[in-house]
C-alpha cells in the first residue's frame, strides 16, 4: 500500500505514514511465531521506507503490547490479568492512548522524527 500512495503523497508538502507494528517484533513469542515475524518485518520495512521517502514522507511506527481491543480480549481474562501483572504499569493500553501517539507522530511536533518506533506499552518490554 505504501509504494501505491506514495507517488500521491509526494505531491504534499509535508506527509507522513504510521504503521502499527507490536514489541513482540522486537520480543518475539513462540506462540505466536507468524503474528511476531510479520510484525518485525514491519519494524524492518518502517525503516526503509523512511529511508527511501525521505524528505517528503516520513515514515514511523507504533509498537504497542497489549491493547484493550477484541483481539487481546479474545486472548481470554486470565492471560489478560498475566499481562497487567507483568506491566510496569499493571494495565494494559486503551485505544485512545495509541490513537495520540499515531496523532503526536503525524504532527508538526514530530517533523523531524522518521524511521523511529515508537513503544507504547506501559514498561512491559522492560523484562
Amino acid at each position: 500500500m505504501i509504494k501505491e500512495v506514495a507517488p500521491l503523497m509526494k505531491q504534499h508538502k509535508s506527509c507522513s505514514i504510521v504503521n502499527i507494528v507490536s514489541v513482540y517484533g522486537f520480543l518475539g513469542a513462540a506462540p505466536v511465531l507468524a503474528y511476531t515475524s510479520a510484525k518485525g518485518g514491519l519494524i524492518t520495512m518502517t525503516k526503509s521506507f523512511a529511508k527511501e521517502l525521505a524528505p517528503e514522507i516520513r515514515v514511523n511506527a507504533i509498537a504497542p503490547s497489549n491493547v484493550n481491543t477484541d483481539m487481546t480480549i479474545g486472548a481470554g481474562k486470565e492471560l489478560i490479568e498475566f499481562f497487567k501483572k507483568e506491566t510496569p504499569l499493571k494495565r494494559i493500553a486503551e485505544p485512545n492512548e495509541i490513537a495520540k501517539a499515531a496523532l503526536f507522530l503525524v504532527s508538526d511536533d514530530a517533523s523531524y522524527v522518521t524511521g523511529h518506533v515508537l513503544v507504547v506499552d506501559g514498561g512491559y518490554s522492560l523484562k
